[in-house]
C-alpha cells in the first residue's frame, strides 16, 4: 500500500512534534539531617523559579524546598522571595535559572556566569568570602566552543544572593552555581535525563556546601 504525499507529510509532522528537544528535571536533595547545627535566629530563605520555560514550576520549587527542609529543619525560615529582609537578619535567595537538558544546544555561556562569579568574589567581604569560595569550587561547565549536535546537554544553574543586615549595613553578595553535562543521544530521553541528573548532582553538592558554610558562619557570629 502506497502512502499519499499528505499522509507522508502528516507522519513526518507527528514524528517531529513527538520528539521534544527539552527535558525538565525535578531537582531533589537527599542529604542527612544536619544534627547539632541550630541557630537562635533562623536563616531566612526564599526560592524563585526564574527559568524561561517554567515547565513543572510548582514541582521544581516544592521539591527543592522539601529537600532543604529535611536537611536543615528549623534552621531555615521560608519567606516570600521579594520580602524585605528585616534589620538584624540574614537572608538567602535562591533563583533557579536552569534545570534540565536540551538536545543540541547549550543554555549557559561560560563568559556570562564567569563574569558573575568574579563580580561576586570582588564584592564578598568577611565572613562571606569563604562561603563564595565553596560555591565557586563546584562550578563545572563545558568548553565555550563545544558543538552540541547529536548530544543532550544537561544544565543546572542556581543564582544565590546572601543579604546580611546584622551590622547596620545592607551587605549583599550575588553569585552562581552552575554545572553542565553532555550525553550522546544513544538512548533518547534516557540520555537526556542522565545528562540533566549529572549536572544537577554537581550543583546540589555545591548548594549543600554553601548552606553548611553559611549556617555555620551565621551561628558562630550570633551574639551569646
Amino acid at each position: 500500500m502506497r502512502l499519499s504525499r499528505a499522509s507522508i507529510a502528516l507522519l513526518a509532522l507527528v514524528a517531529v512534534t513527538a520528539c521534544a528537544t527539552h527535558r525538565t528535571l525535578i531537582p531533589r536533595i537527599d542529604e542527612a539531617p544536619r544534627e547539632g547545627l541550630s541557630l537562635e535566629r533562623p536563616l531566612r530563605v526564599a526560592l524563585l523559579d526564574a527559568r524561561p520555560e517554567k515547565l513543572d514550576s510548582a514541582e521544581v520549587v516544592t521539591s527543592l524546598r522539601e529537600g532543604l527542609s529535611r536537611t536543615y529543619g528549623d534552621s531555615l525560615l521560608w519567606v516570600p522571595y521579594f520580602e524585605e529582609t528585616p534589620r538584624g537578619e540574614v537572608a538567602l535567595r535562591i533563583r533557579v535559572l536552569a534545570s534540565g537538558a536540551d538536545f543540541g544546544s547549550r543554555l549557559v555561556v561560560a563568559s556570562a556566569f564567569a563574569t558573575a562569579s568574579s563580580t561576586g568574589s570582588a564584592a564578598a567581604s568577611s565572613p562571606w568570602g569563604p562561603v563564595l569560595a565553596e560555591a565557586r569550587s563546584q562550578q563545572n561547565v563545558l568548553a565555550s566552543g563545544f558543538s552540541g549536535e547529536g548530544w543532550w546537554i544537561g544544565t543546572s544553574w542556581l543564582e544565590l544572593q546572601i543579604e546580611d543586615r546584622r551590622f547596620g549595613e545592607n551587605d549583599a553578595v550575588l553569585f552562581p552555581i552552575v554545572a553542565e553535562d553532555q550525553q550522546a543521544n544513544l538512548w533518547g530521553y534516557r540520555s537526556a535525563d542522565q545528562a540533566a541528573q549529572r549536572a544537577w548532582g554537581k550543583v546540589a553538592q555545591g548548594l549543600i556546601r554553601v548552606l553548611d558554610a553559611l549556617l555555620i558562619t551565621v551561628r558562630d557570629h550570633e551574639t551569646p
